[in-house]
């Protein structure tokens, strides 16, 4: 989906996009090889409660999957693109101007398709897309609802690439 809303938008760096996409959530693997019973906790908690996912995993586990993945990204010396998208993919906003196109793409992303209900859905199933993201990319509405119906094809193609 990341790469998908970067071709539809500008069509730069769709590469990367992908691959940020798929990194995004390495915090929550390293939860669960550090933390896998509070990690337990913290999903049983998500499918119930209206707590915010890494607000759960802030008060179970003390740190959120969003923290984990920017200290590995750091460690393994990733681009620092890389570290805002770990680290910031749940407020994007949060980051400067000049630093949160990429994250901003993966947030939308992310927020899609928990929405959709695919992979781990539990980390934004239950918020809404902000629509100061959405503008920040020049991103409408009817543009989402577009790739949303192009979505099942591009995973079909994905997943025949990755296997």
């Amino acid at each position: 989906m990341s790469k998908m809303i970067v071709v539809k938008i500008n069509n730069t760096l769709p590469d990367e996009a992908f691959l940020a996409g798929l990194i995004h959530d390495i915090g929550i693997l390293v939860e669960l090889q550090a933390f896998r019973e509070p990690l337990v906790e913290i999903a049983e908690r998500a499918s119930k409660e209206e707590t915010r996912y890494i607000d759960l995993e802030t008060q179970v586990i003390g740190v959120d999957h969003q923290a984990l993945g920017t200290g590995l990204t750091t460690k393994w010396k990733f681009p620092k693109s890389f570290h805002f998208v770990t680290g910031h993919h749940h407020a994007p906003m949060a980051l400067a101007p000049e630093c949160r196109w990429l994250t901003s793409v993966v947030y939308v992303a992310d927020h899609v398709v928990c929405r959709e209900g695919l992979g781990y859905s539990l980390t934004c199933g239950k918020e809404e897309i902000d629509p100061a993201v959405l503008a920040d990319l020049g991103l409408s509405s009817d543009s989402l609802t577009e790739l949303v119906k192009a979505l099942p094809e591009a995973l079909k193609e994905t997943e025949a690439l990755l296997t």
